[in-house]
């Protein structure tokens, strides 16, 4: 079996996030798709993070009726920060026989160098990334391109316009919305 792994912090998932799951297991680049939730990534401060139940909580809701996509919480048991390698051994160990592709964005390419053990993720998994606007294609290490695959929200960008009291409802999922209303995420920046 082919998996794709959709890994980050999903702070808050989106739109962009499922839509990209959809496109590519419609496409047939996968036949499964698996959310990783990462409790803390080693570039990105804690400052902003929902809780990771919380976060866990709105990825199941965003695909609660998406077919062949499981929402993962194995980082939340492995020590902080989360480093892919760690996660991709134990997945290996999980999904023996199976091929694994980590599915990124174009801005996390420059980044993915600074990986810890980075050659050594190369080896256990394929990579493959979706354009986001302003990015350049990476080069020194080998992937593919999602090309029809576009991304242009960002979690960043939710909790602002959360933060100024702007409506989300066009770049969330409507459960996943309620969810932020009912539990107050992201209106000081920390939750």
């Amino acid at each position: 079996m082919h998996i794709g792994l959709f890994l980050g912090s999903f702070n808050p998932v989106h739109l962009g996030h499922t839509n990209i799951v959809q496109q590519t297991l419609k496409a047939g680049h996968f036949q499964k798709a698996l959310i990783v939730v990462s409790p803390q990534s080693p570039f990105k401060s804690s400052s902003e993070l929902a809780t990771a139940s919380h976060r866990i909580k709105m990825c199941e809701l965003a695909t609660n009726n998406m077919q062949r996509v499981e929402v993962s919480d194995i980082e939340l048991h492995l020590p902080k920060p989360s480093y892919t390698i760690n996660t991709l051994r134990i997945l290996n160990e999980r999904h023996k026989g199976d091929r694994l592709t980590i599915v990124l964005g174009m801005d996390q390419a420059e980044r993915m160098k600074d990986w810890k053990d980075f050659d050594s993720v190369l080896e256990m998994c394929d990579l493959c990334f979706y354009p986001r606007p302003g990015y350049p294609i990476p080069a020194g290490f080998s992937y593919n391109v999602f090309e029809g695959v576009k991304m242009d929200i960002s979690s960043s960008e939710i909790r602002e316009r959360i933060r100024n009291g702007l409506d989300i409802s066009s770049l969330v999922h409507p459960k996943v919305k309620e969810y932020i209303n009912a539990h107050q995420l992201y209106l000081d920046g920390s939750n």
